[in-house]
């Protein structure tokens, strides 16, 4: 999914998942990870929540301009470089009937982007002026190199932000609703194996501009049918009778009429 120079992807076994409309297509058990792409000139940070819940714990993950990183498990507040990587399974009965319920955002992911505030600078000034300045204050002050202006930014670098942006505009693209059919085989992600992936610490301060929501739904069915492998962007199904190669979106064979069933 691509918006505003971001993308967002889902791959498993280390492949990319095909996007159909707002939905990828997973089987159910199956291990994934989810790849973030910053195709801006400036440096990005990003968020991730699955099924409501945020999974990178308040941390941002920040992505260098025409960057990418790759999150493959669940982050803690005080992240060690470890952690349960991300396992899709269906919701069943007796889960929707425990402690944890159904959420509306089940099967969503959510990745909200911002950008990294640009250093400011106070404008030009005459250093006589300056000099001037200093002389009635008793202070000096030097324009050689970045002068902040002040109290509006505070002495870089900047500490790592990890508090929920209180914004007024977001620009949200891909999936708006948790609501599902009846006949739908609903999935949700589960801590699955520990895996290493340490992420390095860095400063950022995010921009005042809007952020950027791209979401996508985790679905298990493809053409009313649960798979049982992932369906990647290189699929194209194969008649069982004929043996003609399809288009991804068929549902019947464009040369004999076969159901095409994965």
């Amino acid at each position: 999914m691509y918006e505003n120079k971001y993308v967002v992807a889902i791959k498993s076994d280390g492949k990319i998942l095909r996007e159909f409309g707002e939905s990828v297509i997973l089987p159910l058990g199956k291990e994934y990870s989810i790849l973030l792409k910053n195709l801006t000139n400036v440096r990005s940070a990003a968020t991730v929540h699955i099924d409501g819940v945020e999974a990178t714990a308040g941390n941002l993950l920040v992505i260098e301009p025409n960057g990418t990183i790759e999150l493959g498990r669940y982050m803690t507040a005080n992240d060690s470089g470890s952690g349960a990587a991300f396992k899709f399974i269906e919701r069943t009965t007796q889960i929707e009937n425990s402690g944890r319920g159904v959420r509306l955002d089940d099967g969503l992911i959510r990745v909200e982007f911002w950008r990294e505030l640009a250093p400011a600078r106070m404008p030009d000034i005459d250093q006589q002026l300056m000099d001037q300045f200093n002389k009635q204050t008793q202070r000096r002050i030097t324009i050689n190199g970045p002068v902040w202006a002040t109290p509006q930014y505070p002495a870089w670098p900047y500490n790592i932000t990890c508090q929920t942006a209180n914004l007024s505009q977001t620009n949200i693209v891909g999936h708006q609703s948790g609501c599902m059919s009846a006949n739908d085989l609903v999935g949700i992600t589960v801590p699955g194996q520990h895996i290493h992936q340490p992420f390095a610490t860095t400063s950022f301060v995010k921009s005042t501009e809007q952020s950027t929501v791209l979401i996508l739904k985790l679905k298990a069915q493809y053409n009313d049918q649960p798979v049982k492998e992932p369906i990647t962007v290189k699929y194209r199904p194969t008649c069982q009778t004929c043996s003609k190669i399809n288009t991804v979106s068929s549902k019947f064979c464009a040369e004999c009429g076969t159901s095409l069933r994965i």
